[in-house]
């Protein structure tokens, strides 16, 4: 009774642990599908692309009109002043009074010139205790101008560099999503690599237990020697213990692809792999066209190249003459109460004009000048370089991805004959014909046939997506990869 209660209890726990596990097939494709969109890693680059865009939103913005209110209400003050009598004396005396002040402002950035303009209105009140009086001083409407000359305007250049740098950013994102897909592929076959050889222990454990059985009857008839029976009883232990630890493999390469997909629930992976490759043949130079489109590379280098030489401009222009000009034009009226304060208002002017001359700098202008050149100079050649050894890494995973479509074809065609020489080696053990020592000799061949195989295919789907990570192509299907990391909000 206590022997069918346990097995009872046991079916149930199983189902109870099959219910609580979800089947899940997928094949590399949907691997790198899932990664790629529910990932933590794929959750950062949209983060990391996100900061980009606002930043590039709030560079933006610096361009369009500022409106601002701004008010001191109230402003208190209560002291001692020294305050100068009429016979030349001095006496300090109390004073009270508050002030309250409020205005709206509109400043507009002018990036063409590098100048500044402002157009408001303010009022101001004080509140003298004293005396208990009440002024008012407004300023209906104003316009200030700030504008330097001859100076370095960074706006303009501004303009110019950060959609660059929006745009890499963006190129970057990209490169980091098909980043992912290298890394999927690498988990992929961690676990498909840990699912077969599971599979194949289980196989040969049963072989390995049916050819002792063959072997003990043997000797029994005294057909083989104790030796050999020994051999083939070894060979059962170690099968065993290759299936304990192709388990104990397959359950921690399982874990880490799960957390690596960002799965929470617990899941048993059923991975699968076609191993008949489609005809995919790279043109070496549409590939490098391509690379330079999509990638980063191409504008980072004139971003950079805009750096060294806006670097130059600025060692020239802010070492030298400059003159700033500053204008306020408005209305102006002060009275004892607000409706006094805004009747006849009189015209306010200012101007001013501020002029620097460097006369002896003893070579900084001259020095600055030169490190600016010399590093624009040094920009020119680092990209020069950078181009060779970008169109060289192409070129480099081309021949790769080439040699690795070969090298499956090989493999798979090894696989198939040795898998067929053990198949026919385990007959004629079974009828005598070979020893035990041919018989695994038959196994390991069979064994490292299929383990190149799998590394064969392994080496070839990585150097694949090596292939799109330095193009951004996708040369199945003929076209640019588009990972859409738009994060800019639609127009409606």
């Amino acid at each position: 009774m206590k022997n069918i209660t346990y097995i009872i209890l046991l079916v149930l726990g199983c189902q109870l642990s099959s219910f609580a596990q979800t089947d899940l097939a997928l094949s590399l494709e949907e691997v790198i599908s899932r990664a790629q969109k529910q990932s933590i890693q794929s959750r950062q680059v949209s983060v990391r692309l996100m900061s980009s865009y606002w930043q590039y939103r709030s560079f933006k913005a610096k361009y369009l009109p500022q409106i601002g209110f701004q008010a001191t209400l109230p402003s208190l003050t209560r002291s001692l002043v020294n305050q100068i009598q009429d016979d030349g004396s001095s006496k300090y005396v109390g004073q009270s009074y508050m002030r309250n002040s409020a205005g709206f402002m509109v400043s507009q950035s002018i990036p063409w010139t590098g100048g500044q303009v402002e157009l408001g209105l303010d009022l101001d009140r004080t509140d003298n205790f004293n005396f208990g009086t009440v002024n008012y001083l407004s300023n209906p409407i104003y316009l200030n101008i700030s504008q330097p000359i001859f100076r370095f305007n960074a706006m303009r250049w501004e303009r110019k560099i950060e959609p660059l740098r929006y745009e890499e950013s963006k190129k970057i994102s990209a490169e980091e999503m098909e980043s992912i897909s290298i890394q999927a592929t690498m988990f992929f076959f961690n676990y498909y690599t840990a699912q077969l050889e599971l599979e194949s222990a289980q196989l040969d454990k049963i072989n390995a237990d049916t050819l002792y059985k063959i072997s003990k009857g043997r000797y029994t008839v005294g057909k083989i020697a104790e030796n050999e029976l020994l051999q083939i009883e070894l060979q059962v232990m170690n099968a065993e213990a290759r299936v304990a630890q192709a388990t104990s493999d397959l359950r921690s390469s399982g874990e880490n692809l799960r957390n690596f997909l960002n799965i929470k629930e617990a899941v048993k992976f059923d991975l699968k792999l076609d191993d008949e490759l489609e005809n995919i043949v790279i043109d070496k130079d549409k590939a490098i066209e391509e690379a330079y489109k999509n990638r980063k590379m191409a504008t980072a280098h004139q971003r950079r190249r805009l750096e060294a030489e806006r670097d130059v401009r600025e060692a020239k222009w802010n070492n030298g003459v400059s003159l700033n000009i500053q204008a306020n034009f408005g209305l102006t009226q002060t009275g004892a109460t607000l409706p006094e304060a805004y009747t006849n208002p009189q015209d306010q002017e200012q101007l001013s004009v501020s002029l620097y001359v460097p006369i002896a700098d003893w070579g900084r202008r001259k020095g600055a000048r030169q490190v600016a050149l010399a590093n624009k100079e040094l920009t020119e050649l680092n990209i020069e370089q950078e181009k060779i050894s970008f169109e060289q890494d192409i070129l480099l995973n081309i021949e790769r991805f080439d040699l690795m479509s070969n090298k499956v074809k090989i493999a798979k065609k090894a696989f198939e004959i040795a898998h067929k020489s053990y198949d026919l080696a385990t007959k004629r053990y079974r009828i005598g014909k070979i020893g035990i020592t041919d018989l695994n000799q038959a196994f390991t061949s069979r064994d490292n046939a299929r383990k190149s195989q799998i590394q064969a295919l392994r080496d070839y789907w990585v150097s694949y997506y090596d292939l799109r990570y330095v193009t951004l192509y996708d040369f199945k299907a003929d076209q640019p990869i588009d990972h859409k990391l738009d994060v800019e909000p639609k127009k409606k």
